[in-house]
């Protein structure tokens, strides 16, 4: 994650923007915390979007509850418990497309 001091920016938006895709931006103006820019792949919009559910909202104490009792599961649990295997990793997927494409 970069600090830019606005007054002291001297590229061009676009440049900042390609170096967003990388890493996060926080934009500063006179040593204040004012914006940052980030790339739209980071952003977990089902969280954004659950945030807002009322809902959902409703049985987070229920979850947190279970939680802190050791009602909880990993990933891994659950696939195995649901009969569905390992999870794919990225590279597994990258590989998949190789294939295909060959």
């Amino acid at each position: 994650m970069r600090r830019i001091e606005v007054t002291l920016a001297k590229q061009s938006l676009a440049e900042y923007t390609s170096k967003a895709l990388r890493e996060p931006l926080i934009l500063m103006l006179n040593g204040h915390l004012v914006a940052a820019m980030i790339s739209l792949d980071a952003i977990d919009w089902l969280g954004l979007g659950l945030d807002q559910d009322p809902d959902f909202q409703a049985i987070m104490p229920l979850s947190e509850a279970d939680i802190a009792a050791g009602r909880s599961y990993t990933g891994e649990e659950i696939r195995q418990r649901l009969g569905l295997g390992s999870a794919v990793g990225a590279n597994d997927l990258d590989a998949l497309e190789l294939e295909k494409a060959t």
